[in-house]
């Protein structure tokens, strides 16, 4: 349970737990082979009063809530710590030494790095941005990845405001190091971490998995969708599990099943407007029906080939009366998903519908670049388009890079819902791309 601008959430532990046991079916046993003793003491670490489902223990394990110790104590997924404690570096001649790092970390002279923080222990190395990155790079760069992982795996101590692009890099780092040195828990839990907490992208960038990672977890027996359930279910606050809602929404809603429904539905009945977007987008993929033009533009909404799974009258009545309700909502974010939602399931009045969105008055920016232009995109407009390649048609939706003047022209009478949060929790935004529709969607900002 979990609040949102003074309306209340609730992602039902009923409902979800439906899968609970079909997910612990497809537990794979090299995960359970690497984590049976986690598995086993995570209720007793956790300190919950309550029992926790089986998908929440799950969850809590193999991204190592309960056991990975360079987590930062506030926030999951992040490396960095306050306080630098015993070893901070302190003497005469560190300002030199670390410059030195520097000189040669910029020349990419990996040869000569081990010499110059040889001075320094492993400890102090690890917990020095400066030295980590410098010395845990040359280290992987000259084939010691189990001496790179030593320096690679603890947390760093911050130095001034956090650097979320800094920590993703050490994370990446660390998780090279422990694949190519055989730490697989280690290895999980840090690309769990690239999963769930991908690089920081700046729009119009694009957003992606990292594939690599995502094959490398599921070689290990990782079942992605189980963790997603598992953040999902797991109570407010519980190891900060619940900052990462939105990812874990993002990871069911790249491929969704029948077998999701009951966590779909539930999801399109909170009063969060980021997960009840993702979920209509969500039913209405498994609500597809085929198309007599073939079904490649399908690609332009969600990866990979449609499934016309042939759902009940009552279940597609529900998510197509919801995806045309969205079209008249106040919240641009839900006018966007009920455009994609809509072009799934087709049909001459739906087609109707979605010409009416074509010139939708909700617009984005980004923040100017050094010349002073700003990208500018109408997001409804944009998933109207994407829509609409169901029949053949395309629009232009407008938008792209322009200055002062075409900005004041272009959004005549049109309205700015660049910082519109309405309806959005204020924890960690996710940047995985469910669609492509998501380049133009600014996400909730992030504490950090």
């Amino acid at each position: 349970m979990f609040s949102c601008k003074g309306s209340t959430i609730v992602i039902s532990l009923s409902v979800l737990t439906v899968l609970a046991t079909a997910g612990a079916a497809r537990a794979d046993s090299r995960v359970n082979s690497l984590f049976a003793e986690d598995f086993a003491r995570a209720p007793q670490l956790l300190h919950y009063s309550r029992p926790l489902s089986d998908d929440s223990i799950y969850a809590l394990t193999v991204t190592g809530a309960t056991w990975q110790k360079c987590w930062g104590p506030n926030t999951l997924f992040y490396m960095g710590w306050l306080n630098g404690g015993t070893n901070r570096l302190t003497g005469r001649d560190v300002n030199a030494r670390l410059k030195a790092v520097e000189r040669a970390l910029n020349d990419r002279d990996y040869q000569s790095i081990p010499s110059l923080t040889s001075g320094f222990s492993t400890a102090q190395i690890s917990a020095n941005p400066t030295l980590k990155l410098a010395d845990g790079l040359a280290l992987l760069r000259t084939g010691n990845a189990e001496a790179a992982f030593a320096v690679l795996a603890g947390p760093y101590h911050t130095i001034g405001r956090p650097d979320p692009e800094l920590d993703y890099r050490f994370r990446k780092l660390a998780y090279q190091a422990a694949m190519q040195s055989g730490h697989s828990r280690f290895a999980v839990s840090l690309g769990l971490s690239l999963v769930l907490q991908p690089q920081p992208v700046t729009l119009p960038a694009v957003p992606r998995l990292p594939e690599t990672v995502v094959r490398y977890l599921k070689e290990q027996g990782v079942d992605l969708e189980r963790v997603a359930l598992g953040i999902l279910e797991t109570p407010t606050g519980l190891r900060h599990m619940d900052y990462y809602t939105y990812a874990a929404a993002d990871l069911i809603c790249l491929k969704p099943t029948p077998d999701l429904l009951p966590v779909l539905f539930s999801m399109l009945h909170t009063g969060d407007t980021y997960l009840r977007a993702r979920a209509i987008v969500a039913l209405g993929s498994v609500d597809y029906r085929a198309a007599h033009n073939g079904d490649d533009w399908t690609s332009n909404i969600l990866p990979g080939n449609r499934t016309e799974y042939g759902l009940s009258a009552d279940q597609q009545n529900s998510i197509q009366s919801t995806a045309r309700d969205f079209l008249r909502d106040s919240n641009w974010r839900l006018r966007a998903a009920g455009c994609l939602a809509l072009a799934f399931i087709g049909g001459s009045e739906n087609h109707r519908l979605l010409e009416t969105m074509v010139n939708d008055r909700a617009y984005v920016l980004s923040p100017p670049d050094r010349s002073g232009m700003r990208w500018l995109a109408f997001p409804v407009r944009v998933a109207a388009d994407m829509a609409l390649t169901r029949w053949g048609e395309h629009i232009t939706p407008g938008g792209g890079m322009v200055d002062r003047n075409d900005q004041a022209h272009d959004t005549r009478n049109c309205s700015n819902v660049t910082g519109d949060t309405s309806g959005l929790r204020g924890t960690f935004a996710s940047v995985i791309a469910v669609s492509p529709a998501d380049t133009v969607l600014p996400r909730p900002q992030s504490p950090l």
